[in-house]
């Protein structure tokens, strides 16, 4: 758990059932928390979209 977690920014997101009956699963098949499981993916996103949008720039 990233310290002061309690303190950072909070945001409500609605989703269908069956994405949070998969979020949920994901995070326990990764020992996380649903919040944890969802930040970890979206950090994950973040970093794929960066290096894509770096190898545009590239033209790689």
């Amino acid at each position: 758990m990233v310290k002061g977690a309690r303190t950072l920014p909070q945001i409500n997101l609605r989703v269908p059932p069956e994405l949070k009956q998969w979020l949920a699963a994901e995070a326990a098949a990764n020992c996380r928390s649903l919040t944890g499981q969802i930040t970890a993916m979206l950090l994950e996103l973040r970093e794929q979209n960066e290096k894509a949008r770096d190898a545009k720039k590239t033209g790689r």
